[in-house]
């Protein structure tokens, strides 16, 4: 099947064809890229939005994946690390329309048939949805270029699509023992993850470091961890790949956590 490729949304970047700088910290605003050690050159994506499951790892042949050459599609494996964000109110808003038969909170006013009774109390929940959004955002602003410290809870914003890496709390249909993944366009409780070294003895506010090992644990959901799922590869020409990928599996959530290399892909302009 002819593969076509797809135009990058972002300017094309190489992981380093030298070694990264052990010693330099990952910071809130940098792009990281994932890899998967226990899959030789496997790299972690965000698939399309139709597709399903929305993390996806490739497995690429030893050139594809040289970093002289760049694994393809890499402009679709960046993450941009945000801190953790409020839902509170936007949880609230949307818990409120439920109960007034509106299902999202795009265009609510035109969905609610010209109900005006409960119109006041739902601006007051929305302006307080967008005064929570609003704190998020100063948050975002205020934590660039602050080191990120092994156990603080982190937001992971697929760079290619917009979207945040969101435990989807049911089943996977790959991997019917672990939990999906998807990139959402709004974050939840439920896109907190937390940094972990295994096997390593942590002091409090260790540093996470460029090519760490690290395991990417769900806050929500404390006993489930990001992992490849072996046993659900779907082929690479199912999935849409290039042809130099040689396997592509999903990434879900599961009790048995699986490893990976964090490699910084681009430096936030805020670094001190």
């Amino acid at each position: 099947m002819e593969v076509t490729p797809r135009t990058p949304a972002v300017p094309e970047q190489h992981v380093p064809d030298t070694p990264q700088d052990y010693s330099l910290p990952i910071c809130f605003g940098d792009s990281i890229v994932l890899s998967s050690p226990d899959f030789g050159h496997a790299f972690l994506r965000g698939a399309d939005a139709t597709l399903s499951p929305g993390l996806i790892i490739e497995q690429l042949t030893e050139d594809a994946a040289s970093p002289a050459i760049s694994p393809h599609a890499l402009h679709e494996c960046p993450f941009k690390v945000l801190p953790a964000a409020r839902y509170s109110a936007r949880n609230e808003f949307a818990k409120a329309l439920r109960i007034a038969g509106v299902d999202s909170i795009e265009g609510w006013r035109a969905k609610l048939e010209g109900d005006d009774t409960r119109m006041p109390a739902l601006e007051d929940l929305e302006a307080a949805m967008l005064k929570e959004e609003e704190a998020n955002e100063g948050d975002a602003e205020a934590f660039k270029g602050r080191a990120i410290v092994y156990g603080e809870p982190v937001r992971l914003l697929h760079v290619y699509s917009k979207r945040l890496l969101t435990a989807a709390a049911k089943a996977s249909k790959t991997a019917p023992l672990c939990m999906l993944l998807n990139l959402t366009p709004q974050g939840t409780p439920d896109s907190h993850f937390v940094l972990h070294a295994p096997g390593r003895v942590l002091s409090k506010g260790d540093r996470v470091r460029g090519c760490a090992s690290v395991q990417l644990r769900c806050e929500r959901f404390d006993t489930l961890s990001m992992a490849v799922s072996a046993g659900g590869a779907s082929g690479p020409q199912q999935q849409g790949s290039h042809p130099m990928v040689v396997d592509v599996m999903e990434v879900c959530l599961s009790t048995t956590p699986s490893t990976f290399l964090v490699q910084i892909y681009g430096l936030s302009r805020d670094r001190p």
